[in-house]
């Protein structure tokens, strides 16, 4: 592709104009102090504009964050590669493409953008993929069909994704959901950093309270309970996530939460000391529970062989079996 080598005034390159922006990273202090000690060493990609006689001006196709750096160093003039105003789109979305995909690694949101660039002008899926496997991006119809919607999902939902805080198809998930929930559970899942089968246990509840109670979810986010939870400053993080968890199980299986209440107070009163556990049935579904025994010598086992007796006959037995 042909362009100029040209030194031109930043006050005409638009740094606004985000339309080939492929890269997420915004911090530009090591960049600036990169130039500031070596210079530009690879100058940005620029689209003159067209214009009626007057000064067309330019538009970034590579290297906003080194326009954005210059200017951070007060720079006036700096050298760029202008293409002419007649190229192509396709041609812009490809050398933008390649500028960012042949330096590095593209996280998930960046190789949307280059995929989204891309389809504006290739709407065919098969020339899509043939493209995108010339630069180096995924080109496989599955993968590009996920990534595609990444790029236009709310900040807080790609923030997350770039944190790893929120896997890429709980982001499809939350991007059905209503945008302002699903910015509140991007949000929730980032602060906690829960698993994503811990994220999804959460949704699953949230979802299947609101329909019980006939509520909203973002009705029973904004619950007290959970705030009060979200808001303890003296709980750590996962304090914060275990407590969530059960509060929601309680709200979601009332009987069985009064069950597992009534459960361990009986259990406080058993004489079960050290190497013995009773353990309930799970959701207390079956009247099957199980005693746990652990000893290291005879005389543990024949101690908790007394013990036994002792919860045999103990009327705590009695209230948990009835």
């Amino acid at each position: 592709m042909a362009f100029d080598d040209a030194v031109v005034d930043l006050t005409r390159i638009d740094a606004e104009d985000n339309a080939f922006r492929i890269t997420t990273n915004t911090e530009d202090a090591g960049l600036a102090k990169s130039i500031r000690g070596v210079g530009l060493i690879s100058p940005p990609l620029l689209l003159s504009k067209s214009g009626d006689g007057g000064d067309p001006g330019f538009r970034i196709i590579a290297g906003f964050r080194r326009v954005a750096a210059c200017n951070a160093l007060g720079r006036r003039r700096i050298p760029a590669r202008v293409l002419p105003p007649e190229t192509p789109g396709l041609t812009c979305a490809r050398l933008a493409a390649a500028d960012n995909a042949f330096q590095r690694s593209l996280n998930p949101i960046e190789i949307s953008r280059a995929l989204t660039l891309l389809r504006r002008h290739l709407p065919d899926p098969a020339d899509l993929a043939a493209a995108a496997g010339d630069l180096g991006l995924p080109d496989a119809p599955d993968p590009i069909r996920k990534l595609l919607p990444l790029c236009t999902l709310p900040a807080e939902l790609q923030s997350g994704i770039l944190a790893g805080a929120i896997s890429l198809s709980m982001a499809r998930t939350l991007s059905a959901l209503d945008p302002d929930l699903a910015v509140a559970l991007a949000r929730l899942f980032r602060d906690l950093k829960l698993s994503l089968g811990k994220q999804r246990e959460v949704l699953t509840l949230l979802q299947e309270i609101a329909s019980r109670e006939e509520r909203t979810e973002a009705d029973v986010l904004d619950d007290d309970g959970v705030q009060s939870i979200l808001g303890d400053a003296e709980a750590d993080r996962n304090q914060r996530a275990a407590a969530l968890r059960r509060w929601l199980r309680r709200r979601r299986y009332p009987a069985i939460s009064r069950a597992e209440a009534a459960f361990n107070e009986a259990v406080r009163e058993l004489p079960l000391g050290e190497g013995v556990q009773l353990i309930p049935p799970k959701g207390f579904e079956s009247p099957v529970y199980s005693l746990s025994l652990t000893f290291k010598s005879r005389s543990e086992l024949s101690d908790r062989n007394r013990r036994i007796g002792e919860i045999l006959s103990h009327p705590a037995l009695r209230t948990i079996l009835s």
